[in-house]
């Protein structure tokens, strides 16, 4: 995915386990294209109604609290598609050909308790 997403997740419990997700959503109702010898996206008109999303979870995940806060964490590996029936984990429903929409890219995590398994999964954290 171009440009790639990085991030830092910060004040994380350093023993605790976290999984990263990436989730990409449109920032409004405008098609864009990114110009790369400026840096920056330009408007090109009016966008598809976005589809319903799929997050991407980071292929090396899951990921120790205490490295999370001392590393960036790069979603350089996700794909995107405009295919509704992706089985290959690519994030799906993303309209592009010469030009892309442009998106806002949220990262969530969820941190998984020492003991989940004994409580019946994962805990939001």
């Amino acid at each position: 995915m171009f440009p790639t997403v990085k991030i830092r997740l910060e004040n994380c419990a350093p023993e605790s386990i976290y999984y990263v997700f990436l989730d990409v959503i449109p920032v409004d109702d405008r098609r864009y294209r990114y110009v790369y010898n400026k840096s920056s996206w330009l408007t090109a008109g009016k966008a598809e109604p976005a589809p319903e999303s799929r997050i991407y979870m980071h292929p090396d995940s899951p990921f120790p609290g205490r490295q999370l806060g001392a590393q960036v964490i790069s979603f350089e590996k996700a794909k995107l598609t405009n295919s509704d029936v992706d089985r290959t984990g690519h994030v799906t429903g993303v309209k592009f050909d010469a030009q892309v929409s442009a998106e806002d890219p949220r990262c969530p995590a969820r941190k998984i308790e020492p003991d989940a398994e004994l409580q019946g999964g994962p805990q939001e954290g």
